[in-house]
């Protein structure tokens, strides 16, 4: 769907990625900025690209995510809130 690098002088410092199935679903399904240059805006900054790509892909004007506890707060800054629905997961097991 929709990917985005931060890049200074020493290279890429941060990353995110928005996948789904072009219209519905769509996902932040990564966001990640290197520890030395959090609390930058670089964050910020790339999920506000990834949310103008889903802007104008979305049919629902949706966008989802699944956050660990400790980045929630970086998430609701953001204007997102939680969802009603619980994740539900299954831990896979290759076949034999």
């Amino acid at each position: 769907m929709a990917s985005l690098c931060a890049v200074d002088d020493r290279g890429i410092v941060g990353m995110g990625r928005v996948v789904g199935d072009g219209a519905f679903y769509l996902f932040v399904v990564d966001l990640i900025v290197h520890p030395e240059q959090q609390h930058h805006g670089i964050g910020s900054r790339l999920l506000a690209g990834l949310e103008a790509e889903a802007t104008r892909i979305s049919a629902t004007g949706t966008l989802a995510l699944v956050a660990d506890l400790d980045v929630v707060p970086f998430y609701e800054r953001q204007g997102y809130q939680r969802a009603a629905s619980a994740l539900l997961t299954k831990p896979l097991t290759p076949a034999h």
